[in-house]
């Protein structure tokens, strides 16, 4: 059986790597008989056309970071390109992708089924849901698996365009609890909502893939990972727990840090097990602290106006860790941070799994 997913391409989110990964590894253990693959779709390939990379200073300092350092930080646009070419790098080590560049016209033939998912696939702002939505193929091959709208609600621009591409799917399964109310709302269908694909592989399996980054001296350390700009109350109350527990802090979205910059998703995945405390706003930082029990800190997020907190809410409320979470109204602190009690989470998960086990095998036609 061959499956080809439909996902967000890009070489600038771990998350987004990590759950393709993660979904292409478990649908291959549904049946050894199953090769799934990745369908890059879209025109914009991102480092694949970045001239930047084949100057001989590039190559040289993928080689050797510290001897061309000075140049390279001398050239903040460059930590971008190098950021962009190590997640590459571990794409192409762990994910099958075959590079279409559109939507070819046998593409429909190629393939038994295709899944749409996980992540922002259903984001409206900033997604071409033609494809999303797999109007190109039969409508019996049409799944999607933890897909998000990455909203908690749809504009009335583009409700006709999601409902009619919702209505042609065949089996349909969301991330999160707002967008299963959305679908409701739209077509009057009740979907399940089901885990993230980086939870439905064991701890065991992403140890087997983190690396240590070459920095790393063994000091510890509060990471910090946030997508949006982070509030300044949360700024104020990092510093203040760096100072009283000695902590250094790493953070991963500071371009003018090279070494944390530029850390693959293998490193990302080494540097959350091994974080005294986490501060994030991602979904996926919060997926792996959880993950691997470490303690951690989920701030609220806003973009363009939109509330894009249902899928961290989700998570939190499938856990009970809803008290992980800072906002406004909590003056963007919790008591004790360092300080936490994980639930079972081995239990939870063996049941989730299950539920998408069953989910992907009734829409794939597998006999458990």
């Amino acid at each position: 059986m061959k499956i080809g997913i439909i996902t967000l391409n890009g070489y600038r989110n771990y998350g987004n790597k990590l759950q393709n990964f993660a979904l292409q590894k478990f649908l291959e253990s549904l049946s050894c008989n199953i090769n799934a693959e990745t369908i890059w779709y879209t025109k914009d390939n991102y480092i694949l056309n970045t001239k930047m990379l084949n100057t001989k200073n590039i190559r040289r300092f993928i080689f050797n970071r510290h001897e061309y350092r000075k140049y390279i930080n001398n050239n903040i646009y460059l930590h971008d390109v190098i950021r962009e070419y190590n997640i590459k790098k571990f794409s192409d080590k762990y994910i099958k992708t075959v590079y279409d560049y559109e939507v070819k016209k046998d593409l429909n033939e190629r393939y038994d089924y295709f899944i749409a998912g996980s992540d922002q696939i259903w984001n409206y702002w900033y997604r071409n849901l033609d494809v999303e939505f797999l109007q190109f193929a039969d409508k019996y091959k049409r799944i999607s698996y933890a897909a998000s709208f990455g909203v908690s609600e749809v504009i009335d621009k583009y409700k006709k365009t999601i409902a009619d591409g919702l209505k042609n799917m065949n089996f349909i399964s969301v991330r999160e609890n707002a967008g299963a109310k959305i679908i409701k709302d739209l077509t009057g269908k009740d979907v399940p909502v089901l885990i993230d694909p980086t939870l439905l592989i064991s701890k065991n399996e992403w140890e087997k893939i983190k690396e240590r980054p070459v920095w790393y001296k063994d000091e510890k350390y509060i990471l910090t990972f946030f997508l949006g700009n982070m509030p300044e109350k949360v700024r104020e109350y990092l510093v203040n727990l760096s100072n009283k527990y000695k902590f250094k802090i790493v953070n991963l979205m500071d371009k003018e840090n090279i070494d944390y910059y530029c850390s693959p998703p293998s490193e990302f995945l080494y540097l959350i097990y091994n974080a005294a405390l986490i501060f994030t706003d991602s979904f996926h930082a919060t997926v792996f602290s959880i993950l691997m029990e470490k303690p951690f800190v989920v701030s609220a997020k806003n973009a363009t106006g939109m509330n894009m907190d249902s899928r961290i809410d989700t998570l939190l409320s499938m856990f009970n860790l809803e008290n992980r979470k800072i906002s406004k109204e909590n003056n963007y602190e919790i008591a004790n941070p360092m300080e936490i009690e994980y639930p079972n989470v081995e239990e939870i998960l063996d049941r989730e799994r299950q539920r998408s086990k069953e989910f992907l095998c009734k829409a794939l036609n597998i006999k458990e």
